[in-house]
């Protein structure tokens, strides 16, 4: 193991003596800043100096090729902004799923939602929550054919709608301190009505501090809060005021009652 997260260390090595044939092996490389990279190299019997290990002699998994391709490694999200490469887990694609389900892609090609929540309308559409900077619902329909699938922009404006269920027809959707109703006034597919139905619970500027799901059960609304990633004086976002963390409801199981409107 290297460990080089020391104040004034800018290089550090390891060497590791192999007698010949295969061996797996797994890197767990991380930086936060100032351009590191990862060297892997060889000094194969007979040679004087370490070169870089050619790619034809290192394997992986069956379609999952990436770690091995040639250039510098990143870490970022579709937007740049730093994240996850390659897609949503470890990248790996999809092969199959449980014989009880059909696998069906039908996402239109020029529609890249950041899903943060799904649910059903009763006439088979789907509606899908975006956790982006439009904070938006769509709805989706024709999932069924004959044709292309349809996509319309239902709602917008909301503060990371990470959570989201239809319920009596109507869609609701939890953001970062309130659970909404979007009610469509006049049946145009476009929300008239944010109807707050609970809000308010603690929260922070703090970087993750989010609320996650919507369940509905005996009558109540289930929403789930993370704790944040960071502690002391963060900014939420850049440019924005810091603020620290809140003591008190982060990590929490909130229980809404949707008639006293109450948490």
């Amino acid at each position: 193991m290297i460990d080089d997260d020391k104040h004034g260390l800018g290089t550090a090595t390891g060497t590791l003596n192999l007698l010949p044939g295969s061996f797996p092996y797994y890197i767990d490389f991380y930086q936060n800043a100032g351009g590191s990279r990862l060297l892997l190299e060889w000094k194969p019997p007979g040679a004087t100096d370490f070169t870089t290990v050619p790619s034809g002699v290192l394997q992986t998994e069956e379609g999952l090729t990436q770690v091995t391709s040639p250039g510098l490694k990143g870490y970022h999200y579709q937007d740049g902004e730093g994240g996850t490469a390659g897609g949503p887990g470890d990248g790996r694609p999809l092969e199959g799923v449980h014989p009880s389900f059909d696998l069906v892609n039908f996402r239109p090609a020029n529609f890249r939602p950041a899903v943060g929540g799904l649910d059903f309308l009763p006439d088979g559409r789907l509606a899908v929550s975006t956790w982006d900077a439009t904070g938006a619902v769509y709805l989706l329909g024709n999932l069924n054919g004959p044709g292309a699938v349809t996509v319309k922009r239902f709602a917008s404006g909301l503060g990371e709608p990470l959570g989201l269920r239809v319920i009596d027809g109507v869609i609701h959707v939890t953001q970062k301190q309130e659970v909404t109703k979007l009610i469509d006034l006049d049946g145009d597919d476009v929300a008239d009505d944010y109807q707050a139905v609970a809000h308010g619970w603690p929260a922070s500027f703090n970087y993750h501090e989010f609320s996650f799901n919507l369940v509905r059960k005996d009558g109540f609304l289930w929403v789930t809060t993370s704790v944040p990633l960071k502690t002391g004086d963060t900014a939420y976002l850049p440019g924005s005021e810091p603020g620290f963390p809140t003591p008190h409801g982060p990590g929490s199981l909130l229980k809404i009652d949707p008639v006293k409107r109450t948490w």
